[in-house]
Formats: C-alpha cells, sequence, structure tokens
C-alpha cells in the first residue's frame, strides 16, 4: 500500500563533465523500469535509471558537459507495480564546465600617464587567486577586485614608448581555464605645454620704446622637450620669438622675456603662444594659447610712467632737496 522509498546515495556539490549518479529504490513490488532522474522537477524529459543489482541500487552515467553552467535539482522518481509512485528527497549538483568569461571594460588607443587596465571576469565558482594580468611577456600580476570589474594600475613612464599588450587570464575552482584574453594600447609618453603666467612690464608704452613681457610655461607631461618656439603675435604678424634649448622636463616651468620695439599708435591686441607650429607632439594641444592681451602704445612723454620711472624721479627730487639744505647751512 507504500509507493517505493528511494534516496540518491551520491554527494552533491560542484561538478562537470561526466558524472554517475546512484541511487537506491525500496519497495517489495518495484517496477524495475519505472526508476527515472528528474532534473529541475521536467518530469517529461526524465531519464531511466539502470540498475546495479536486484538489491534496489540503480545509478546513471550523466553528460552535464553540454549543460548551462549553475545549480540544478535532482530527484529520482519510481514506481511500483501497482501504480504507486513518489520521488525521493532532493539533491543539489552546480555544474561548472566552462571557464571563466573575461570583457575588456577599458579602453585602447594611444595612452600615456597614469592607465588603469579593467576587464569583467564571470563565473559562478570563479577562483579570484587566480584573476591575473600579463603585461607583454613579463610575469603574471594579480589584479584587484572593484565592485564592477577587476583591475590593475599602471604608469606608463615606466615602459618605453610603442605598442603594449595585455593579457588577463583567469580560472575557476574545478580548474576551468581561460587561458587569456588581450588587449593593447600604445604608449606614448607626451608633452603637454601650457603657459601658466604672464607678466607684463608695462601695458602703457610709448611709441618706439620695447614692449616686454615675462611668459612662464609648464610641461605637464611626461617627457623632456625642446625645440619649440614662444610667441608673441599681432594681426598675424610676428613681434618676439624665443626658442627653447636646453629642455624643460616633466612637471617643471621656464620663463622666457619676450620683447620688441613698437612702431604703431593705439591698443595692440597681443596672442601669446607656446609651441604655434606643434613641433611638440602633445596630449594636449588645446591649451598652448594664453587668453589675449592689450597694450597701448601712446606718443612720446604722454604715458604713465612706470614704477620704475616714479622711484627714479623721487629719487632725483630727494637728492635735489638734500642739495638746496646743505647750500642754504
Amino acid at each position: 500500500n507504500n509507493p517505493p522509498v528511494s534516496r540518491i546515495t551520491s554527494e552533491g556539490g560542484n561538478v562537470s563533465g561526466i558524472i554517475t549518479i546512484e541511487a537506491t529504490v525500496t519497495d517489495a513490488y518495484l517496477n524495475m523500469t519505472a526508476v527515472y532522474l528528474v532534473v529541475n522537477g521536467d518530469d517529461d524529459n526524465s531519464t531511466m535509471m539502470d540498475p546495479v543489482d536486484s538489491e534496489g541500487h540503480y545509478q546513471l552515467v550523466v553528460d552535464t558537459r553540454d549543460w548551462m553552467d549553475g545549480n540544478y535539482e535532482l530527484k529520482v522518481w519510481a514506481e511500483d507495480e501497482w501504480g504507486m509512485y513518489a520521488r525521493s528527497p532532493a539533491m543539489y549538483i552546480n555544474v561548472d564546465n566552462y571557464a571563466p568569461v573575461i570583457e575588456f571594460v577599458s579602453g585602447g588607443g594611444v595612452r600615456w600617464g597614469n592607465y588603469q587596465v579593467r576587464a569583467t571576469v564571470y563565473d559562478p565558482q570563479l577562483n579570484k587567486s587566480c584573476v591575473q594580468l600579463k603585461i607583454n611577456n613579463g610575469d603574471p600580476l594579480k589584479m584587484r577586485e572593484g565592485d564592477e570589474y577587476w583591475y590593475y594600475n599602471i604608469k606608463t613612464t615606466d615602459y618605453p614608448d610603442g605598442p603594449m599588450e595585455f593579457m588577463v587570464m583567469a580560472c575557476d575552482v574545478k580548474g576551468n581555464m581561460n587561458p587569456g584574453e588581450m588587449m593593447m594600447i600604445t604608449v606614448s609618453n607626451r608633452a603637454d605645454l601650457e603657459i601658466v603666467s604672464v607678466q607684463w612690464v608695462s601695458q602703457e608704452v610709448e611709441l618706439g620704446e620695447k614692449a616686454r613681457v615675462k611668459v612662464t610655461v609648464k610641461n605637464n607631461g611626461h617627457t623632456t622637450v625642446k625645440g619649440y618656439l614662444v610667441t608673441a603675435t599681432s594681426g598675424g604678424k610676428t613681434l618676439a620669438t624665443m626658442t627653447e634649448a636646453t629642455g624643460i622636463l616633466p612637471n617643471k616651468e621656464h620663463s622666457y622675456t619676450l620683447e620688441w620695439k613698437t612702431k604703431s599708435l593705439g591698443d595692440q591686441i597681443v596672442r601669446l603662444e607656446v609651441d604655434p607650429g606643434q613641433v611638440v607632439d602633445e596630449s594636449d594641444e588645446t591649451n598652448n594659447a594664453y587668453q589675449q592681451q592689450t597694450i597701448t602704445v601712446s606718443e612720446e612723454g604722454s604715458s604713465v610712467p612706470g614704477m620704475g620711472a616714479v622711484l627714479a624721479l623721487a629719487a632725483a627730487v630727494s637728492a635735489s632737496l638734500a642739495l638746496m639744505d646743505r647750500r642754504r647751512r
């Protein structure tokens, strides 16, 4: 009056490839051709198990290589000769047939300075200690786990200019290994020249006198450069120019004094620029020009004296007064 009693005796947990599921079924009137393995409750696609002996031991060889990675519920369904049937308690397996899936998130192309290699690495049973990065032909480096991706920080200045190859490798706890996904960047540790300050001796100059301006240039880039020009132009005509001959180091500043003789009256709009001919291959070519400056060229004797002239005049007056005082005595 009772249905068969069955139990899966195989251990669950992580599996891969071809496995054997073993079970015991007890019933005096068991229908030996009606013992099935049911996966995830799908009775329609259940598979008949093979009897091992006459004592109720059954087994089934299962090829999980075509199964998707993930968790599966297994039960044995058994029926007796009177049509009474029952299912066994569930046993769970975690199929892990596939190597981790790796996909780069970081961009390629030309890079310089600080660069972060980023990649997503997915596997239900990922071995986190196995996620590594190879740079060119170097030794594997352990990557760090972020919220959304794995990453590794590098400084391109530690490497020569040219192609740089990255390979991310990963494995899971079952030993399934992704031998590596690759990407490349081109290292170009370029300079980045920028005018950071401008100081005029005076922005009011008498006709025929020299206008003078001190221009400070900083190299925000990652390589020493020389041979570039620092220029002052107005209306498309060059007023003054200087050439960097010694070389400016990364993160350093050089100052240049530009001067030219004024030749026409009125306001003059002056454009100050570093490397106008783009001789230097820079990481940013948009910050080479300073905001336009305006100087006023006036007739001789009509300009406001500069501070130097004021001090000189004061000294002369003081000396004259002192001389007059001595004469009175």
